[in-house]
């Protein structure tokens, strides 16, 4: 654990990481407040030599801040590693390091990017390893981009028996919230054991009659095959709005 603590300096062994070169596994919790800088501290990290790291998981508001650097700074060397816990990371640099380890069996990250300005990288590397996927996005997931983004990446990723999937979606219907699309963008995985799909979306109630579109869930052969039960949520704006939570998990 590494907390922002100005008065014990010896308590953090960040500066001696960069000497553990043979490290199999790093698990780090760390936390921020006036005196660790965030930026500084993820990229230390990020731009070690780990050639023997097996897992690595980066817990903490540390690791939920988004860099403000360009993630082409960020070069990932940890060529064995199979597992992979972080905050958040920009999808870019999420590819590179899925691109050179196709050998991971587990991947759980935050995404983020800008669609308005951000190109993103080629993906096209198999991960006949990767059994467990947890994904986490903001509104710039719960878009067309999203859809499209999953629609191309997840045929790479066939043998996942676990998948996770927790989304803010913008306040209209997209594919991400139609059971059809989920049975299609997941045709080629045929072992998921495990599925959860959390979704929270601001809808007007004179635009949307959300139920319906949840209900089709509750229909769909795709979650009845997975024993999938459906819980929503609903926090009510008296004039206007509502935030609609949909939680399916089995």
């Amino acid at each position: 654990m590494i907390y922002d603590n100005e008065f014990d300096e010896s308590l953090n062994i960040s500066k001696d990481l960069s000497s553990f070169s043979n490290l199999v596994s790093l698990c780090l919790q760390a936390n921020y407040g006036r005196h660790l800088d965030r930026n500084k501290f993820q990229m230390f990290i990020y731009q070690q030599d780990f050639p023997s790291l097996r897992r690595l998981q980066l817990n903490g508001n540390v690791f939920d801040y988004t860099l403000q650097i360009p993630y082409t700074e960020l070069k990932p060397n940890f060529p064995l590693l199979q597992h992979l816990d972080v905050g958040t990371l920009h999808i870019n640099f999420a590819l590179e390091i899925l691109n050179k380890c196709p050998q991971l069996r587990s991947f759980s990250a935050k995404l983020c990017c800008d669609t308005t300005k951000d190109t993103i990288i080629p993906f096209n590397t198999y991960l006949p390893a990767l059994k467990v996927l947890k994904l986490r996005g903001d509104t710039d997931f719960g878009n067309g981009f999203g859809t499209e983004f999953l629609e191309h990446f997840l045929p790479f990723c066939s043998n996942i028996h676990t998948f996770m999937f927790q989304i803010h979606c913008r306040n209209t219907w997209e594919d991400l919230l139609k059971a059809d699309w989920w049975s299609h963008v997941l045709v080629s995985n045929r072992k998921i054991k495990k599925i959860t799909l959390n979704f929270k979306w601001s809808i007007r109630f004179s635009l949307y009659r959300w139920l319906d579109e949840v209900k089709c869930f509750e229909l769909s052969p795709f979650f009845t095959s997975l024993n999938t039960s459906i819980r929503t949520k609903v926090d009510c704006d008296p004039m206007t709005r509502a935030d609609i939570y949909v939680f399916i998990e089995n």
